[in-house]
């Protein structure tokens, strides 16, 4: 009774009483309400009704406002969520009879939100086609709930289909990505989501074929999209940089399972990520991105083989202490992240040699850049303190000359507190460092 009248109010038939722009969204939103499973059971699947609603909200979705839109896509994000076949286990819901009809009830539903981010997002359905609305604050927040709505919607879809969704979601945060108008105000509220639905998909990267196919082309379209911004042809062209380096780092970390360690997209982005790190206006979201990439803890080949990857070209960034100015930042991020790579190795063995090779390399920066001694300082005790056997052994293989620049190095991150003054023979003072080197 209720839903009819709310249907016939918004259906707005001639000869019926039109709904005011306040009463159609007063009436979507007790539709909300109504259309649950909890108050309105199935009814609402049933074939007619089921057509005939979608099509007064795809009508809706194109001549209404962007409030009014938010709510329809409330609505089809808990349809979807509350549908018959979203409640049965895969098994079963592949062997029903209606699992056809299932199917294009969940693509009607999940079309009308695909519909709302085609009018905010220029380009989503048509390359030259133009949004529908300005990129306002209520259009961001609309943008945002589409895609969430449309992630939720992927996780309850039949496993049979959930390819064509997942490609299509893919497809719209790439979009998003290469789109100038969204990477100030959509893209950093749209990453988070975008990292929520890589994670969903880790499951199938690991049992199909399909799924690993369909991230490695999404990892080649970031590269593209990574090319096209270095260009430097359209005004959001630095940003859409920076954001397509966090997007791929997200990608990378979060679905390791289905990239190969000998990848050459996989090094090609490491190389990319790399330029990035010696350019002054990118290089502090790289680092942040060397980071992520190399802290990842080695679950499996991949993460081993990054590691290997970016620890060459990240030692001789740190080492080789440029006359670029604005780098400094970098250097102390990378410097911070080699330390802590350490701990993250399982070995003994890796940790020793990682301490052999990040030693000299933080040495050389400090021996480079003067201003640094301090901070190195600090993260030589860190290395000292976690693991001192790894320590000692590096610092007895150093030569004289090495271990007498070291210990200056400690020394200046004593601070006066923590400095003893002695007397030598030429009436000179010396600072004792409280530290063995020998042993």
């Amino acid at each position: 009774m209720l839903f009819g009248l709310a249907f016939e109010a918004l259906a707005g038939r001639p000869g019926d009483l039109q709904a005011s722009k306040e009463q159609i969204l007063e009436i979507l939103q007790a539709l909300k309400k109504i259309l649950r499973p909890s108050v309105s059971g199935h009814a609402i699947y049933r074939e007619v009704v089921f057509s005939e609603t979608m099509d007064m909200l795809d009508r809706l979705v194109l001549t209404e406002g962007l409030t009014v839109q938010t709510v329809i896509v409330e609505i089809t994000r808990n349809l979807c969520l509350g549908h018959p076949s979203a409640r049965r286990d895969q098994g079963a819901a592949a062997a029903d009879e209606h699992l056809s009809e299932d199917i294009d009830q969940l693509f009607e539903l999940t079309k009308i939100m695909v519909l709302v981010l085609s009018g905010l997002v220029p380009g989503l359905e048509d390359s030259k086609a133009k949004a529908r609305h300005e990129m306002n604050e209520e259009a961001v927040a609309l943008l945002t709930t589409a895609l969430s709505a449309l992630v939720d919607a992927a996780q309850v879809f039949p496993s049979i289909i959930k390819a064509d969704l997942h490609a299509c979601i893919l497809h719209i945060f790439a979009t998003i990505l290469s789109t100038g108008a969204c990477q100030t105000t959509v893209i950093p509220q749209a990453l988070p989501i975008f990292k929520r639905f890589i994670i969903s998909l880790a499951p199938h990267a690991e049992g199909t074929d399909d799924t690993s196919k369909q991230l490695r082309a999404t990892l080649a379209r970031f590269l593209a999209i990574l090319r096209y911004a270095q260009q430097r042809e359209f005004d959001a062209a630095l940003a859409c940089e920076k954001n397509t380096i966090l997007a791929t780092t997200i990608l990378l970390s979060s679905v390791a399972s289905a990239f190969s360690p000998d990848d050459p997209l996989v090094k090609r982005f490491i190389d990319d990520l790399f330029d990035c790190l010696g350019t002054v206006t990118t290089s502090k979201v790289a680092a942040g991105c060397c980071r992520s990439l190399l802290l990842l803890p080695k679950k499996g080949a991949l993460e081993t083989s990054i590691a290997k990857l970016i620890l060459p070209p990240a030692l001789s960034f740190l080492a080789s202490a440029s006359d670029v100015e604005g780098l400094d930042d970098s250097r102390t991020t990378l410097a911070q992240t080699l330390v802590t790579f350490i701990s993250t190795l399982p070995q003994p063995s890796q940790r020793q040699t990682a301490t052999k090779i990040i030693i000299p390399a933080l040495l050389a920066r400090a021996r480079k850049e003067p201003k640094a001694s301090q901070e190195t300082a600090a993260r030589l005790l860190e290395i000292a303190s976690a693991d001192q056997q790894a320590f000692r052994g590096v610092v007895t293989g150093l030569d004289t000359e090495q271990r007498s620049f070291m210990e200056s190095v400690l020394k200046s991150g004593q601070g006066p507190r923590r400095q003893e003054a002695s007397r030598e023979d030429d009436g000179m003072p010396k600072i004792a460092l409280k530290m063995d080197f020998g042993s």
